[in-house]
């Protein structure tokens, strides 16, 4: 967001310790990286054919599908585009060894955000339209290992096949979590947020004003 959210400090660490290749803007190729493979709307916006369905269509679920012969053979992180955290939330994911999303460990739900169903201290559904008392807020941020990732795409591919691709992927994700054994990561008071509307760039703008993250 033109430099205001993401400090270069923050991006410059998380390309230095995280990635060691680069996306480059549109072009729908797969990023070089040593030891994850890296997509998202940057990478794969280019990647649909004329003969298929346009990008602006499509939710990021079809940015997945369109990405399978690049993302099915390895560990994989997957965060939405909207976010701000603090840079030790990445690395805590990074080392974690299972698969497993970021969740705040207390606190109200968000109306707008995206949940986490918790049972048996684990993520059975993700989602906006998830609310009771076993849920928290969930920061769209993924790690998922290479065999819950394959699972998680089968479905994925599902959806495709049946023309579902105006939803979030996590849709896919909660026909069959019982399959996908995915852990909270808890975080409590460090800084996480998704940016969906000028409301939200303002509170995040105004608390990196007084922050360093």
């Amino acid at each position: 967001l033109a430099g205001h959210v993401i400090k270069p400090e923050v991006a410059n660490w998380i390309v230095r310790q995280a990635l060691t290749g680069v996306v480059t803007a549109g072009t729908g190729t797969k990023a070089a990286s040593k030891n994850w493979q890296v997509f998202g709307k940057t990478g794969t916006a280019n990647i649909a054919r004329s003969d298929q369905k346009g990008y602006d269509q499509t939710n990021y679920i079809y940015s997945i599908w369109q990405a399978k012969d690049s993302i099915l053979d390895d560990d994989i992180l997957l965060l939405h585009g909207d976010l701000v955290y603090e840079k030790g939330l990445a690395q805590r994911i990074i080392n974690h060894p299972q698969s497993c999303a970021l969740v705040k460990k207390t606190g109200s739900v968000p109306e707008k955000d995206f949940k986490a169903r918790l049972r048996n201290n684990l993520i059975t559904e993700i989602g906006v339209n998830v609310f009771g008392e076993d849920a928290r807020f969930c920061l769209p941020f993924y790690k998922f290992k290479k065999h819950d990732f394959n699972l998680w795409f089968e479905e994925i591919n599902r959806f495709v096949e049946k023309g579902e691709t105006r939803c979030y992927a996590e849709n896919a994700f909660n026909n069959i979590s019982d399959k996908i054994t995915l852990h909270p990561l808890y975080y409590d008071h460090q800084f996480a947020t998704e940016i969906d509307d000028f409301e939200d760039l303002k509170k995040t703008r105004d608390f990196l004003k007084t922050h360093h993250i």
